[in-house]
């Protein structure tokens, strides 16, 4: 992902380095937040696509941001 290929360039910079994994993860919930924006239902599988995640993986982010309340009035429907 796009995000991947940052984290090399981040790791170089002296000062970057040690708050490079923090700052990829705010800039992906970010993009997250951003992503649910426009919608009233979004299906994990499409966003686990998108953002090059496991089906797993994104519903951990999309549960830590809605416990943080990043992502008002959501839910996760299990199937």
């Amino acid at each position: 992902s796009l995000l991947s290929a940052l984290k090399p360039e981040l790791l170089l910079d002296v000062h970057l380095a040690p708050h490079a994994e923090a700052l990829l993860a705010m800039i992906r919930d970010r993009c997250v937040v951003q992503y649910f924006a426009p919608y009233t239902q979004v299906s994990l599988r499409t966003m686990g696509d998108v953002f090059e995640m496991d089906v797993e993986a994104v519903e951990d982010v999309v549960v830590a941001l809605i416990r943080a309340g990043k992502i008002r009035n959501a839910r996760i429907n299990s199937i």
